[in-house]
């Protein structure tokens, strides 16, 4: 309340010091900058994490472009015969199975096939 010790005039009162008015809207205002700061915070912690993870999967593109681009290139030191390769080698396979049908069957060969950046190894995919 004002107090009437106006020296002026006692029946006007003195107005509160600004700092009781002020006081309710600086916290406010205090309080409205922290959280503001820790929204920011926030933000930028939400960004480095999707950047981190769009690293992360730009990092495993290049890895299976340069893996591609590997087994294209294993492929082309091969030759045209390349693709008949593993077919050949199945039925030889086949062949020694049906001659000596107790002998512990040979590996399956492993062929990879590069489509959609869908890598599969002897039918599973990785």
């Amino acid at each position: 309340m004002a107090s009437t010790n106006n020296p002026n005039n006692p029946n006007i009162p003195i107005p509160p010091p600004p700092n009781a008015l002020v006081a309710p809207f600086a916290q406010a205002l205090i309080q409205g900058q922290i959280r503001a700061a820790q929204l920011r915070a926030d933000i930028l912690r939400a960004g480095s994490e999707a950047s981190e993870r769009q690293a992360n999967d730009l990092h495993e593109v290049s890895q299976r472009r340069a893996d591609e681009l590997h087994y294209a290139q294993l492929e082309n030191l091969k030759g045209p015969n390349a693709a008949n390769d593993t077919t050949r080698e199945a039925s030889e396979a086949a062949k020694r199975a049906a001659e000596n049908p107790s002998a512990p069957p040979a590996p399956a060969p492993v062929r990879m096939d590069v489509d959609d950046n869908i890598y599969e190894a002897s039918g599973h995919l990785t």
